[in-house]
C-alpha cells in the first residue's frame, strides 16, 4: 500500500534493505488492499506474481491498512490473509516469512486496528510466519495526515524490523 511506496529510497523498506545489506524487491502498490475491492489492487490477486514468482529468501508482508480503512469484513480479511500466507508457504517452504502489524492510525479506530492485528497475529502463527508488532511503537504525531507515517517514523519502522531480522535471518 502507500505506506510501502512513499518517500522513495527513504521508505522503510529501502532503509531496511540498506541496514541488512540485502537486495530488495518492494512489491508495494499504492492503494492496495489485501482483500478484493473494486477500486483497489488486491494482494490476493497479485501475491503469486509479485512475491512467489520472485522466489525470495525472505518475505515481509505489510498489508491491511487500506482494508481496515475501508472496513473490510474481518472474516473476509482473515480468509484472504490465510489464502496469501498459505500460498506463500506452499510455494516457498524455505523462505523466511514475516508479517507486519497495522500501525496506529488516528483515521482508523483502535478497536478495528487491534482486531485486524489479532487476525494477522493468529494467521501468522498458524502459518509459521513471524509477526512483527509495530502498533505500540508509534504515536499520533508520527502520522501528520492521520494515516501515513513521517520520514522519521519510516526510519523507526526500519530499525525495529532490522533488530528482529538481523537476529533471525542469514542473508
Amino acid at each position: 500500500d502507500s505506506i510501502s511506496t512513499m518517500y522513495g529510497s527513504e521508505n522503510y523498506s529501502y532503509l531496511l534493505s540498506d541496514l541488512l545489506g540485502a537486495q530488495l524487491r518492494n512489491a508495494g502498490v499504492n492503494r492496495s488492499t489485501l482483500s478484493k475491492m473494486s477500486e483497489f489492487v488486491s494482494g490476493v490477486d497479485r501475491y503469486t506474481a509479485d512475491i512467489v514468482d520472485g522466489n525470495p529468501d525472505t518475505v515481509l508482508i505489510a498489508l491491511g491498512t487500506n482494508d481496515a480503512l475501508q472496513e473490510v469484513n474481518p472474516g473476509v480479511f482473515r480468509r484472504d490473509y490465510e489464502t496469501v500466507l498459505s500460498g506463500i508457504r506452499k510455494r516457498l517452504p524455505q523462505s523466511n516469512v514475516y508479517t507486519m502489524s497495522l500501525l496506529r492510525s488516528p483515521l482508523i479506530s483502535s478497536t478495528r486496528v487491534l482486531q485486524y492485528n489479532n487476525i494477522i497475529r493468529e494467521v501468522s502463527k498458524e502459518s509459521d510466519a513471524a509477526y512483527i508488532d509495530l502498533y505500540e511503537k508509534f504515536s499520533p504525531t508520527d502520522f501528520p495526515d492521520g494515516l501515513h507515517p513521517t520520514k522519521e517514523a519510516h526510519v523507526k519502522i526500519a530499525r525495529v524490523i532490522y533488530e528482529l531480522l538481523r537476529k533471525e535471518v542469514t542473508l
